[in-house]
């Protein structure tokens, strides 16, 4: 509350060190007792968003749900103007925050409740720079992400990333399609198969 209501105009960075995805909840400005109606602007000002995120137990589904919804909303608050996005689960490897909107986990089932809707795509229309650790997620998903911010991204860096299907020049061959040869493939050290970058 106290950053909302600062008059921090040139204020373009933060991070998130060990928080708990129940923390969340109080970046995300909604009218009510308390807030402040500069909020929103002053989350959507920031271009640096870095977060290393307490990962919790995976066996209860509906926590599992709820806290990555409550991420995924997290990150749409502030996707408007990221330019660097540095994401990363400590202690047990978690799902990766970027693709959240394609998680079969988080797709509402066809027998589900009609209070189950899909999450809205992250978009980030000026990502320059993604960065993922300790995250697993398919090579289509990511192939994906890349894809649909292949006009403004320059950089991505994968540190203990598992493919939980698919291989690495699978979930990169966008950038094949993107520069129109594999010469980006020589500035790289590309892993093989679907293990652990």
């Amino acid at each position: 509350m106290a950053v909302e209501r600062a008059p921090l105009k040139s204020l373009s960075a933060i991070s998130l060190m060990l928080i708990h995805p129940g923390g969340l909840l109080y970046l995300r400005s909604m009218m009510g007792l308390g807030t402040w109606p500069d909020g929103v602007r002053r989350w959507a000002q920031m271009k640096q968003l870095a977060i290393h995120m307490d990962s919790w137990a995976f066996d209860d589904p509906d926590t599992l749900t709820d806290h990555l919804k409550q991420l995924h909303s997290c990150l749409l608050t502030f996707s408007s103007n990221i330019e660097r996005l540095f994401f990363r689960w400590k202690r047990a490897r978690g799902l990766c925050p970027f693709t959240l909107d394609t998680e079969p986990i988080l797709v509402p089932s066809p027998n589900g409740s009609a209070f189950q809707h899909c999450l809205p795509r992250l978009r980030l229309p000026q990502l320059r720079c993604a960065e993922l650790s300790n995250s697993h997620l398919d090579a289509s998903q990511l192939n994906q992400f890349i894809h649909g911010h292949r006009r403004t991204l320059q950089e991505c860096d994968f540190d203990e990333v598992h493919l939980r299907t698919g291989t690495w020049d699978e979930a990169l061959a966008v950038l094949t399609r993107i520069s129109g040869s594999e010469k980006w493939k020589e500035d790289m050290l590309l892993p093989t198969g679907n293990g652990d970058e």
